[in-house]
């Protein structure tokens, strides 16, 4: 997902989530925004590895799959009360989906696409939605720390972060451009690294996931 909502997850984005659920129609149709947002590329990304590209183009089946699951009272907050990740219970819905629409392309093309679909679950191309997924998580991380790290006037903590983290310069090198000692820069990087690992607890929290969960969760991310 893009900066298009770094700014509205203060807590997590479960509570973010819940409470837009909870908050009547305006509060639902921001959170199904959300959804489809950050949801469309990974799906798109399954589509592509999976025997269901043969049913459809790719848009066309996410289009038509958001706009029946999410048009459902209630659709997300089953997601709340079945305490699953959400790409988990996003995914889950999606193949039920395609089964669905399968059948209701008819019988000729039931018979010729079943065999194949049937062997949907081949874990490349799930392997490879999870990563999609990973990549929108750590994306709109990176977009949430670096507003937060500016909002408190560590916009130069943030750049060194980026600089080693992601541009994997050594810190001797980012010290003289930032005119800093090797040491100050590494914990300036520090500092923007636990911002940054703050914002990842919030984005993968789920219903009823535990402090290790989300652990193991990050670890995933930062492979």
């Amino acid at each position: 997902m893009t900066g298009q909502t770094q700014d509205v997850f203060p807590r997590t984005q479960v509570t973010w989530l819940r409470e837009r659920i909870s908050g009547g129609d305006d509060g639902i149709t921001q959170a199904n925004r959300h959804v489809m947002s950050a949801y469309a590329h990974p799906l798109r990304v399954y589509i592509l590895g999976s025997s269901f590209r043969r049913v459809a183009e790719p848009e066309e089946l996410i289009n038509g799959f958001f706009a029946d699951r999410l048009a459902r009272d209630g659709y997300l907050a089953r997601w709340l009360e079945s305490g699953r990740p959400l790409r988990v219970w996003l995914l889950t819905g999606f193949r039920h989906f395609m089964m669905e629409e399968i059948r209701r392309r008819g019988r000729a093309s039931h018979a010729e696409l079943t065999p194949e679909v049937h062997a949907h679950n081949d874990h490349n191309a799930e392997a490879a939605y999870d990563a999609a997924c990973k990549q929108v998580i750590v994306q709109e991380a990176l977009n949430t720390a670096a507003e937060r790290c500016r909002s408190k006037g560590l916009g130069r903590h943030w750049a060194v972060f980026l600089s080693h983290h992601v541009g994997g310069e050594p810190y001797d090198v980012i010290a003289a451009r930032e005119n800093v000692t090797a040491a100050r820069a590494a914990v300036m990087a520090r500092t923007a690294t636990r911002t940054f690992r703050e914002v990842l607890r919030e984005l993968t929290a789920w219903p009823g996931a535990t402090s290790e969960d989300i652990d193991h969760e990050i670890a995933g991310l930062l492979e």
